[in-house]
């Protein structure tokens, strides 16, 4: 592992680490009320959840494999299942530079005619799903903004709004990338030209294939059924909070759990707890992060089942 790896993931570790601290200290002298929050929780709503959380993953390995489409890359629909399964259980238990994306990048590219190809549909994938968040997130914050009092909410909405119209921006408008060419050349970085003109030419191809707006109609589907699951995980804990509140809070949570860490872990609970604080008590806001890590843990499992088993996805190409 060269250096600058093994610092980024000491840094993720430090971060996650340093995050549970600050909660556990925060969270001082209410670890009797949480435990008996959590072990009131509805067995038959949590069990409900999870099964809709693992319908969610198999909608997210579909979405992908569009998106390997448009590049020319091919997976079977178990084959895309298995990559997602796989990307799950390298995010939540292998605590590595090897991430899921980097799994899936990794088999992807066997079939590919060079590695800007599979990068970009999973950069794009992750695009796609932060746009169905974010939408979510800024409409129910347009219909229901008297629910939320945090500014911050709006500031992080606001801000990936931002964010994602730039990206299109340069997705739809090639001419872009020739003035961020010139840009580099006046800053003496033309070592990147090429790969900016490659990466540019071959996210282009997004712009042309309807593929794309199936993929997005996926990811919103998903983000949407996620939102469910976490208001459903609520109504196991007795909690009587209006949906709409999750439709705004819950696109946020996940936006800031994107911040280096091990997957999210002390982030997101954090920001249950931050973000929660002025409708639940921080017990039950904590058990809800925690019901809510419940979920990807067993899903996760299945992944690593899947590697232990049938890792080596077959790399031949397929017949289409």
């Amino acid at each position: 592992m060269k250096a600058k790896n093994k610092a980024l993931l000491y840094l993720r570790i430090l971060v996650s680490i340093v995050l549970l601290l600050v909660l556990g200290f925060f969270m001082r002298g209410r670890f009797d009320e949480l435990l008996n929050t959590i072990r009131s929780v509805n067995i038959r709503l949590f069990l409900l959840a999870l099964t809709v959380s693992s319908c969610i993953l198999v909608i997210h390995a579909y979405r992908l494999k569009l998106l390997f489409e448009v590049q020319k890359i091919y997976f079977s629909g178990i084959e895309a299942v298995k990559l997602s399964f796989l990307g799950m259980f390298f995010n939540n238990f292998m605590p590595s530079t090897i991430g899921g994306d980097m799994v899936k990048l990794y088999y992807a590219k066997k079939r590919a005619k060079n590695l800007v190809e599979p990068f970009s549909a999973i950069v794009m994938d992750r695009m796609l799903g932060l746009t169905a968040l974010t939408m979510l997130g800024a409409t129910a914050l347009l219909f229901k903004s008297e629910l939320i009092k945090n500014n911050t909410v709006k500031l992080i909405i606001l801000s990936f709004f931002l964010i994602i119209i730039g990206f299109f921006i340069l997705l739809f408008f090639k001419g872009m990338t020739f003035k961020i060419v010139g840009l580099l050349k006046r800053l003496k970085l033309t070592k990147f030209e090429h790969l900016i003109i490659k990466m540019s030419d071959t996210i282009f191809r997004f712009s042309k294939s309807s593929k794309v707006l199936t993929a997005f109609s996926l990811a919103l589907s998903g983000q949407i059924m996620i939102i469910f699951c976490v208001y459903v995980l609520s109504r196991s804990l007795s909690l009587n909070l209006p949906i709409s509140t999750f439709y705004v809070l819950i696109p946020v949570i996940q936006i800031v759990s994107v911040f280096p860490s091990i997957n999210g872990l002390g982030v997101r609970e954090g920001a249950f707890v931050y973000f929660f604080k002025d409708l639940l008590t921080p017990e039950y806001a904590m058990a809800l992060s925690i019901l809510y890590l419940g979920l990807m843990i067993p899903v996760s499992l299945v992944g690593g089942f899947i590697y232990m088993f049938y890792g080596k996805i077959d790399t031949k190409e397929v017949v289409v």
